[in-house]
């Protein structure tokens, strides 16, 4: 609340601060912290069209993104994130924003998209278990089962104390006995009851296995 007052009483100065577009942007990154979100949009919108190369320009329009996603804008999430130009680790926060907003909307291709390029690209990060898990989904969703089974696959493996393991390694041998794979699904189903006995699943594993 202080940062926006003070951001409010700079950006009212006559004449206008030389570092007004550092005033705008913390006055709509204080907004978006609000939940302000109409206000935010407008702010950041305003620092957009004023200094469209400045240095917050990035972190601005992804902010944007994020507030857009938030109000539930999601195609204007989508179109403000896709231009955001992040190099480093911060790329992965944009991808994952992307991912998220085309699921959203019902863009099962680019959602796949974007979950791939995390699990490829960042897959030690936050949202990498995630990702990997919502890409085999989709995949399932698809009818490319062994690729999906690959995918649940990997979140068991890489990531075997995320909850979303057991239920992971279950899929996995739902997709390969579907393919027709029997070995591939006895033997996720007997890793899945040996490593999660307590899990719910673990007795409907046994049952698939029998």
């Amino acid at each position: 609340v202080d940062g926006l007052a003070f951001a409010e009483k700079a950006l009212a100065a006559a004449p206008p601060p030389v570092n007004a577009p550092e005033w705008l942007y913390l006055k709509a990154n204080c907004e978006r912290q609000l939940l302000k979100n109409e206000q935010a949009v407008q702010t950041y919108a305003g620092l957009l069209k004023a200094r469209p190369a400045s240095s917050f320009s990035d972190k601005a329009r992804y902010e944007l993104a994020l507030t857009f996603y938030r109000m539930g804008d999601y195609s204007n999430a989508v179109v403000e994130a896709a231009k955001v130009k992040f190099v480093d680790s911060r790329r992965k926060d944009v991808y994952w924003l992307l991912a998220e907003a085309h699921s959203a909307l019902k863009n099962a291709d680019s959602a796949i998209q974007y979950y791939r390029l995390i699990t490829m690209d960042y897959p030690d990060s936050d949202v990498a278990c995630d990702a990997t898990y919502r890409l085999a989904h989709y995949l399932q969703q698809k009818g490319e089962l062994k690729e999906a089974a690959r995918y649940y696959a990997m979140v068991e493996s890489r990531f075997p104390s995320n909850k979303l393991a057991p239920t992971a390694l279950f899929a996995a041998a739902s997709c390969n006995s579907r393919l027709g794979a029997t070995e591939d699904a006895v033997r996720d189903w007997t890793s899945m009851v040996l490593k999660y006995p307590a899990d719910p699943l673990a007795e409907q594993a046994c049952y698939q296995k029998a």
